[in-house]
Formats: C-alpha cells, sequence, structure tokens
C-alpha cells in the first residue's frame, strides 16, 4: 500500500494581477463573513474566455460548529455575498476540502451560473468518502448524494465543467488519482490514471479546454513521489475524441509541487507549480495547447530570488489575467496583499496563522468592464472569518462611435495610411438573431503571417467602433490586420513607414 504524501505549508501572499492594457486600484481588506468559523474559500475551476461573463460566481467554504464542518455556498457579486450563504451539508459529521464548479449555458450573453456542482470529501462511515450536491437555475442545492463510497479513503476531489451537462472530477485513493466523469445526470465509472505506476500519486487538479475543435481535451495534473525529498509534477490528457494519453512530466528538475492552473485562453491551459531548482523555491509554469500538446514553460513569480510559493489564479473572460502566490521575504512576521500595480500592502495577519486563497473567474454587469475578487481566510483566536479584496478592470481600449446598428459587419481601411506610428480602424458589428452580445477579435499579423499584437478581444453590443494600434516597436513594412467574430471575418492590408 502506498504511504501518503505530506504537503507544502506556504506562508505568505502576494496577489499579480496582470490587466492587458488598462490598470486598476485595489480596494482595502473588506469582512466577507464574521463570527464563524469559515475555512477553504473555493471559487469555480477558471473557464475559458470563448463565453460571457457571469454577473455573479458561487463561492463554496467549509463552516465549522465544534468538532465537525457543513459545507455552504454563497451568490456573490462585485459588492460581496448577496445575501446569508445557504448550508448543503448540516455538522453532525467532518465535511471538508469543497470544490465547485459552474456554467450558463447561454453563448455570448451576460448571465448568472444556470448549473453548477459541489463536491467534497466527508467522513460518516469510519473513512472519508465523497459526496456531491448539484444546481439548477430557479431550483435548490439538491440533497448530498454519495460519487465515490469505497472503503478506501478517497480525498481531495477537485471538479470542472466541461459543458452545461457534463462535470468531470479527479480525487485521491491510496495514493492513486482517480478520474471520474458525470454525464447526463449519472457518474461514470471510475477510471484510476496511475494504476500500473508503483510510485505514490498525490495532489490532482483537473481542468478542460473548449476553445475550439482541435484544442477540446481534459487535462489532469498531479505530484509523483521520485523519493522522500523530491517530487516531479506529471500529466495525462484526454482529447474529445480519444482515449488518456501516457503519462508525461511538466516538472522534473529539483523538488516540485503541483499548485493547479490559472485558466485557459484561446485553446492554452496553464499548469503551475513550485520547485525549488533555483535554490530558492520559486512558482513555474507549463502551458499547453491543443493536441498533440504544444508545451512552453516560463517563471510566473514576479521575484524569483525570493522564496515564491503556493500558487493559484484565474483568467478573466477578456483582457484581464489574473494570478496570486505566497511569497516567504526576509520579513516573515505578516502576510501582506500587493498588487502588481498598486500595493496598498494589507495585512492579513501573522505568518504563523493559516491562510488560503482563491480566486474568481469575473463578474460582468456591463460589457465594457469586470471585477475579480481574491477571497481568503485567517485563523484567530476564536473564528476564521472570510475576507476579499476586489478591483474592477476596464477591457481592451477601444471606443463605440455610433449609436446605431448596423444591418451588416464590415472593417474599415485603417487611416492614416501609411502611417507612422499610430494608426485607428474602425469596424461595425451587426446584430445576429437572438443575440446582443458578440465575441469580437481584431489582431494584427506580419508579412509571414504570424500573429503579433491583439487589438480586440472582448463580447461587444451591435455597433459602430474604433480602436487603435500603435506601432512604434515595429519596424517598417507591410501588416495586416483581421477582424474575428463567430460569423464574420474580414482582412485588410496597412502599411507602416518610419
Amino acid at each position: 500500500m502506498k504511504c501518503k504524501i505530506n504537503t507544502h505549508v506556504s506562508l505568505l501572499l502576494i496577489v499579480l494581477f496582470l490587466p492587458s492594457v488598462l490598470k486598476s486600484q485595489w480596494s482595502e481588506k473588506l469582512t466577507l463573513t464574521s463570527g464563524f468559523v469559515d475555512k477553504n474559500p473555493s471559487f469555480g475551476t477558471s473557464m475559458n474566455p470563448n463565453i460571457a461573463g457571469f454577473t455573479w460566481e458561487f463561492l463554496t467554504f467549509e463552516r465549522y460548529e465544534g468538532n465537525n464542518s457543513k459545507i455552504c455556498v454563497a451568490k456573490m457579486d462585485e459588492t460581496g455575498i448577496l445575501g446569508s450563504p445557504y448550508s448543503i451539508t448540516n455538522s453532525q459529521h467532518s465535511n471538508r476540502f469543497p470544490s465547485i464548479a459552474y456554467n450558463h449555458g447561454y453563448i455570448w450573453v451576460l448571465h448568472e451560473p444556470a448549473k453548477a456542482m459541489v463536491v467534497w470529501q466527508i467522513n460518516q462511515n469510519g473513512n472519508w468518502d465523497i459526496y456531491w450536491s448539484f444546481y439548477r437555475t430557479g431550483q435548490n442545492w439538491s440533497s448530498p448524494l454519495p460519487a465515490v463510497n469505497t472503503s478506501y479513503d478517497e480525498t481531495l476531489p477537485r471538479i470542472v465543467s466541461i459543458d452545461t451537462n457534463n462535470f468531470a472530477m479527479v480525487f485521491e485513493r491510496n495514493n492513486d488519482i482517480i478520474f471520474k466523469r458525470y454525464l447526463n445526470n449519472v457518474w461514470l465509472a471510475d477510471t484510476n490514471l496511475t494504476e500500473s505506476e508503483p510510485l505514490n500519486c498525490s495532489n490532482p487538479f483537473i481542468n478542460c479546454s473548449n476553445y475550439d475543435s482541435w484544442a477540446r481535451f481534459i487535462i489532469v495534473t498531479y505530484d509523483k513521489q521520485l523519493s522522500s525529498s523530491r517530487n516531479i509534477v506529471c500529466y495525462r490528457i484526454k482529447p474529445t475524441i480519444s482515449d488518456w494519453t501516457a503519462q508525461d512530466t511538466i516538472a522534473y528538475m529539483g523538488n516540485n509541487k503541483n499548485l493547479g492552473f490559472s485558466g485557459s485562453l484561446y485553446g492554452w491551459i496553464y499548469c503551475n507549480f513550485e520547485s525549488n531548482r533555483r535554490g530558492n523555491w520559486n512558482i513555474f509554469r507549463t502551458a499547453i495547447l491543443g493536441y498533440p500538446p504544444t508545451i512552453s514553460q516560463d517563471t510566473a513569480a514576479i521575484n524569483p530570488g525570493t522564496q515564491n510559493t503556493g500558487y493559484v489564479g484565474c483568467w478573466g473572460y477578456q483582457s484581464t489575467r489574473g494570478e496570486a502566490y505566497l511569497q516567504k521575504t526576509a520579513d516573515s512576521s505578516k502576510v501582506n496583499i500587493k498588487s502588481w500595480y498598486y500595493s496598498p500592502n494589507i495585512p492579513l495577519g501573522d505568518s504563523s496563522q493559516t491562510t488560503k486563497i482563491t480566486v474568481n473567474n469575473g463578474i460582468q454587469k456591463y460589457i465594457s468592464s469586470e471585477w475579480l475578487w481574491i477571497v481568503y481566510y485567517k485563523d484567530s483566536l476564536s473564528n476564521s472569518n472570510l475576507y476579499g479584496c476586489r478591483a474592477n478592470f476596464p477591457f481592451l481600449d477601444i471606443k463605440s462611435i455610433s449609436s446605431s446598428t448596423p444591418n451588416s459587419y464590415s472593417l474599415s481601411q485603417n487611416y492614416p495610411n501609411p502611417f507612422n506610428p499610430v494608426t485607428r480602424i474602425k469596424f461595425d458589428i451587426a446584430s445576429v438573431g437572438a443575440r446582443y452580445i458578440v465575441p469580437v477579435r481584431i489582431v494584427i499579423f506580419d508579412v509571414l503571417g504570424q500573429e503579433i499584437a491583439t487589438l480586440v478581444n472582448k463580447k461587444l453590443q451591435p455597433g459602430t467602433y474604433e480602436t487603435e494600434w500603435d506601432a512604434s516597436n515595429y519596424p517598417s513594412g507591410v501588416y495586416f490586420y483581421k477582424l474575428i467574430t463567430a460569423d464574420y471575418t474580414e482582412t485588410k492590408k496597412m502599411i507602416l513607414i518610419k
């Protein structure tokens, strides 16, 4: 029988948010719950950005009553938690480590989550089992039911939404990694992803890419123990139309720990891990695209010379990118939230206290911006409140220049043309069927056909818009710009003369 692996305890928190163009101010610390022992908050797994945003999101967490705990969910918008959290379970047993996934089922429309699922581990029969509860718009959460119930301990469930009728989760069982899929209201049989692996495997995460037919796949990452002092991070991929790939490695050099995903963008899945390969513990990212996978790796931390550990993150639906990670500093007496652009140094508490953070997908009330939240808890003398910081991020620099609704799509010739170094591009977005919001991209290509810049990447209402390209960092020559929507594409040529 395989033995368990102790997980690394992270100490200090820094938050990093990288909007593509515009900056935003983070709020001061806001209290979301008080007077309770609330722990382990979690938003849904980071979503693909090729759908419209949520007008609110679900947050799930543990609420302790004595030695036991129950699973709660709360609706959360840009103002905070809406109403009182809903208790999915009672506190007669120990309910731990909730994971939530949700989708809205409406393409190109700002909408609330239409379906959601929470999974968690519960100890009520002398060992840990995994239970689940389901949500549909207009209905309450369903009564808890077992998803996995064996004589072994099943722990650390993590779930993702594949589409409106499909969810998938991974969990640990006897230091193997188990995959299980929920399809059309039925849990399918388990798949042991590490059955033939003699070494201990643990700490699984799951995500999926639904960006396009060529890039659709489910990915599972996990730790594999090579020795008592060294782990590597492995992954397996299940493309839409074929079986699981063989095990491969995301992180091999040094000692490593799987940190899950910071979202997906245009088919890319971003797998994160911490590693001591450079001496200090630092955060790294491996990006995986399509199938067969294209893989690239970089360092994700802002300060690779210091100790950076414990990474979580998300992608916003449009141009906003959000990430968060924990950092050890020389003065480790405090835990601080910082932003890449604004650093209010909001203290979270003493470093001897336990802290966990979660980042949302992005709440949109209007198509011009989205609200991003970092939610966390910290232990204190008698309770563990949930706290949060929020910021509103505008999308890419684009302006509406007409209130009328065009009858058709069009892409105008840039002006001036030739230009040096700034030019403007006007385009029309037409109303299509029942849609009142349309995904739009405008990208720049060089003469070799390589995509070198993105000017627009957002959902727009029908109308006439204008954006501009500053080519100060590009050489003279011929370039092409392309308007891309679900129903229309058009390309035009422009000339940069310096």
